[in-house]
This record gives structure tokens, sequence and C-alpha cells, in this order.
């Protein structure tokens, strides 16, 4: 069984009274004020989620056609720089890169 946590006046673990202790000596104004705080922090928390799952989107998109760039330019290379198994390395990931979802699956059930 887990030990029950303690407050402290200034609302730290510790010392002090059971949180059971603390809302039962709240008026029904009080915690309503409460839940009404914590309802705006998990709106704020909610929207803070919503940019950075957009941001992270972003940046991988970015990422992807960065990657995709680098491995196009290296597959029609030809001054003799990278080998060609290299080169065919790059142009079977652009073509994979290229290629649908949908479409991946489909090849994979015919072979």
């Amino acid at each position: 069984m887990a030990k029950e946590e303690k407050l402290t006046p200034q609302g730290q673990k510790g010392q002090g009274q059971s949180y059971d202790e603390v809302l039962a000596g709240m008026s029904i104004e009080q915690k309503d004020n409460i839940i009404k705080q914590l309802d705006r922090q998990c709106g704020t928390l909610a929207q803070e989620n919503i940019k950075l799952k957009q941001q992270m989107q972003q940046m991988q998109q970015s990422e992807f056609y960065v990657i995709l760039d680098w491995n196009y330019k290296i597959a029609i290379c030809d001054n003799g720089i990278f080998n060609t198994d290299f080169r065919k390395a790059c142009a079977k990931r652009v073509e994979e890169m290229m290629t649908p979802p949908e479409k991946k699956e489909e090849n994979n059930e015919q072979q």
C-alpha cells in the first residue's frame, strides 16, 4: 500500500496535512477556483502540445526533403566521386521515398 503524501502549508510534500484533509478544509468556492485554474493550465498545455506536434511535423517534412534531395543529387552524379553501387543505393532510396505507402504494400504482396 502506498504511503499517503503529506502537504505543508506551502503546498509542498512533507510533514503536514494529507490531500484529503486539505480538500476537506476548503470551501466549495475554493475548490471551484482550483478546478478552474487546473482547467486553464490543462488548456494551455494542450495548446502547447498542438504547437509542438506541428513543429515536429514540419521538421520531419523538412528532413524528408533534405534527405530526398541529397540522395537524388548523389544518384545523378556522374563525375566519378561516388561508386556505382552507392549511387544505385541512393537511387533506390529516392524511389522508396517517392513511392506512396499504399503502393509499397501492394508491391510487397505481389512478391
